[in-house]
């Protein structure tokens, strides 16, 4: 048993281990139920943004897939990200994806100091290349996407990013999730400015922009 394993089962001997997302007794942050409540995504190939060679989802942001990104991104219950990135890694395996570099979608300093984490580069953890974040920035500070139009989502995004030399890599961008694909296109097209030569996104959940608002949790 590993250290962080030995801490884990100390921990939950006081606090008996429940799901993050239905609250029941649970030896994983995502129970079996939880999980079936899941719906397996269907990517629109059309909606792929022109910058980005091909993007892949576990599910549809939709239910308790839902729940489990918002229950991340904005309740901090971070023990989520190992089963999702695990998954995320499992559906990179299954289209065996051979990236030469893993580029988690970076969120402003600002953002990720008041958070605490970068929701994306957590969901990397179990991904068997090489993870460098530093080779993405996030140069400026910008609204949430939710609720704003597509013309709205790209000048929100304009000039946000900002990429490393990365000549003739090829790159796999990661992130929670994806609506109207205006981030995955912005980071695709700074990457392939930096010298790129391929940039495909795996996400946890995808869904329509309307689904971006800002509701209460499922």
């Amino acid at each position: 048993m590993t250290v962080r394993e030995l801490a884990e089962f100390a921990i939950s001997l006081p606090y008996p281990p429940v799901c993050a997302l239905c609250g029941l007794d649970s030896p994983s942050p995502i129970c079996d139920s939880c999980r079936g409540e899941m719906v397996p995504a269907s990517m629109d190939l059309d909606a792929v943004p022109s910058d980005l060679d091909s993007i892949l989802a576990v599910y549809a942001y939709e239910s308790r897939a839902r729940q489990a990104i918002r229950r991340l991104k904005y309740h901090r219950q971070t023990a989520l990200a190992a089963p999702m990135g695990a998954e995320i890694a499992q559906l990179v395996r299954d289209n065996r994806l051979a990236p030469d570099v893993v580029v988690p979608v970076p969120i402003h300093w600002s953002r990720a100091a008041h958070r605490g984490f970068n929701q994306a580069t957590l969901l990397c953890r179990d991904l068997p290349f090489t993870v460098q974040p530093s080779l993405l920035r996030r140069v400026r500070r910008t609204r949430s996407q939710a609720g704003l139009s597509q013309e709205d989502r790209r000048k929100n995004l304009d000039g946000a990013f900002r990429a490393q030399p990365c000549q003739g890599l090829s790159v796999l961008l990661v992130d929670d999730v994806f609506t109207s694909g205006e981030t995955m296109r912005l980071c695709s097209q700074e990457l392939k400015r930096a010298g790129a030569s391929v940039v495909m996104g795996v996400v946890y959940a995808s869904g329509r922009p309307d689904m971006d608002f800002d509701y209460e949790d499922y």
